[in-house]
């Protein structure tokens, strides 16, 4: 059994405030703990982009290779 996850992000991610994922529509940033599981079957997660307002669901192997903050 599965279940659907969604939560919206909340608000536009500050530069500097953290890991960021770009938005695969219009390349804003989005922030990466605004990402939730939208489901573990697939291994997916989601969120809102706070410049468009579409929602963005990605792999999670993809979303970790975006979120991971260089040094």
């Amino acid at each position: 059994m599965s279940e659907d996850v969604r939560e919206e992000g909340t608000g536009y991610a500050a530069p500097g405030a953290g890991p960021t994922v770009p938005c695969v529509y219009c390349r804003g940033p989005i922030a990466a703990d605004s990402f939730v599981y939208w489901s573990s079957a697939r291994r997916l997660v989601s969120a809102a982009c706070p410049a468009c307002e579409r929602q963005v669901t990605l792999p999670v192997a993809t979303w970790r290779r975006l979120s991971i903050v260089a040094p």
